[in-house]
């Protein structure tokens, strides 16, 4: 099952592609699984920003990824 909204990944403030947006095989029903490619011009380190955003609503301020 494919969510209602659009689904957007920016890391490091940079627009990611969008692969899938979806159910999680094998997991609990409502489990949401984004698969995104991780832009070669976002920055690397330990605590790089990662904003998830369905139509509206975005998640919290903090949130990070590890990018290598």
């Amino acid at each position: 099952m494919s969510p209602v909204f659009p689904v957007s990944v920016t890391i490091g403030g940079v627009d990611a592609q969008v692969m899938y947006a979806g159910s999680a095989p094998e997991a609990v029903a409502g489990l949401l699984q984004v698969n995104v490619v991780v832009p070669q011009s976002a920055q690397s380190g330990d605590a790089v920003p990662l904003t998830l955003k369905i139509g509206d609503s975005q998640t919290q301020t903090g949130v990070t990824i590890a990018v290598r």
